[in-house]
């Protein structure tokens, strides 16, 4: 059993190292504790090197993706995670956040472990000066598009392809041509830096409940996902994902991550603003897929009359130092003409997953149904055969 003290060291370590990950890497830690057999080969050489203080041992790419692993990103030196004020002398101090005191008939519960982490982490996030743009886009094509590939699909005994799959990589695309949005902040001799990754790692957020009904985030990461195609990406997320959820992400699974999605519109929200980590530059959120709230109630026949479709908000926070709103909004603006069909973004899907047909495209609705109709409506193609 190790003193206390270098008990806390080793969790100081943990948060500075893991970030948005900390509560689960303290988890493993606590397990490891108690019985190093309990936790994977990998992590009993993590944590046994952080014991003795010797450097962590590095581990090999992500067996998530084959593509090559990017470059280590520079040390990063972050102010004290606490709200601060000058005290008119040019110098900062430490003011506590204000919080109003419990009741007697409140009760308190110790944030401890990796919830303790947690809350240091959350802390850490408002040092980065953030800012969101958002976007609302139509989602009729890509709807059809998925339902044409997973009717293929079952056909095939393929699985399914979700909506994720196909917004990811949609994101994916833009930062090829938005690629600011993929840098983050440094600062390396006292100087600030931009640092321009060479590759894309997706962090992907996975909410996982853990055995006392808490809830836990992980964001492992998809390494070199610019050098994948589509089918080769589904692999790799879906791999990510299964991994998380049976316990079998490895140190290397969270390094090295360069911008990360999140998807709270699983659970039905509209719209989010995730915390920004140090060492991303942003930071990429789906919300619901959904009508109006004010149509929900209308018959589908009357909403397809009315040329009402379900859509979906994405938002994008970003680091204020080196991304700026215009640049933000581009990134965006990408991303739904991208869904929309640009740069024949499905028909490339359809080759990569060797289907046998055309995808829909979007075009002008040349029917003027009830209303007098409108332009911008999806115009529907048969399944032809290639």
């Amino acid at each position: 059993m190790i003193p206390k003290n270098q008990t806390d060291q080793v969790l100081e370590d943990l948060l500075a190292a893991w970030g948005l990950n900390a509560g689960f890497v303290v988890d493993l830690y606590e397990s490891y504790r108690q019985d190093p057999q309990s936790v994977e080969e990998q992590w009993q050489l993590y944590f046994n090197a952080l014991e003795r203080g010797e450097p962590a041992p590095q581990f090999p790419a992500s067996q998530s993706s084959s593509a090559p692993e990017s470059a280590p990103a520079p040390v990063v030196s972050l102010p004290p995670a606490s709200a601060k004020e000058s005290n008119g002398g040019g110098q900062v101090k430490s003011q506590p956040a204000v919080t109003p005191p419990p009741t007697q008939e409140d009760t308190l519960v110790p944030l401890r472990g990796g919830s303790a982490l947690i809350v240091k982490n959350m802390e850490a996030s408002r040092q980065v000066p953030t800012a969101t743009s958002y976007r609302t886009m139509p989602v009729k094509l890509l709807e059809e598009n998925r339902r044409l590939i997973n009717e293929h699909f079952k056909v095939a005994g393929r699985g399914k392809i979700s909506f994720t799959h196909l917004i990811g990589w949609a994101v994916v695309q833009a930062l090829k041509t938005n690629a600011r949005i993929n840098h983050s902040f440094a600062v390396v001799d006292e100087k600030p830096h931009r640092v321009e990754h060479p590759h894309i790692n997706l962090g992907v957020a996975v909410d996982l409940e853990k055995r006392d009904g808490t809830r836990t985030l992980l964001v492992p990461n998809i390494r070199s996902v610019d050098q994948l195609n589509f089918a080769e990406f589904v692999d790799a997320f879906n791999l990510t994902i299964r991994r998380a959820r049976t316990g079998k992400l490895q140190p290397e699974d969270f390094q090295g991550t360069t911008i990360s999605l999140t998807n709270p519109g699983t659970v039905g929200t509209t719209s989010s603003v995730p915390r920004l980590m140090p060492g991303q530059g942003a930071i990429i959120a789906t919300g619901a897929i959904d009508y109006p709230a004010e149509n929900r109630a209308m018959a589908q026949e009357i909403l397809s009359q009315l040329g009402i479709s379900r859509r979906m908000t994405i938002s994008c926070t970003y680091d204020h130092r080196i991304v700026q709103g215009a640049e933000s909004g581009q990134f965006l603006a990408e991303v739904e003409a991208l869904m929309k069909g640009k740069d024949d973004f499905y028909d490339k899907i359809f080759s990569d997953l060797n289907l046998p047909y055309r995808p829909v495209y979007w075009m002008p609705d040349y029917n003027p149904g009830t209303l007098g109709g409108g332009g911008g409506n999806l115009q529907a193609i048969a399944k032809q055969a290639k």
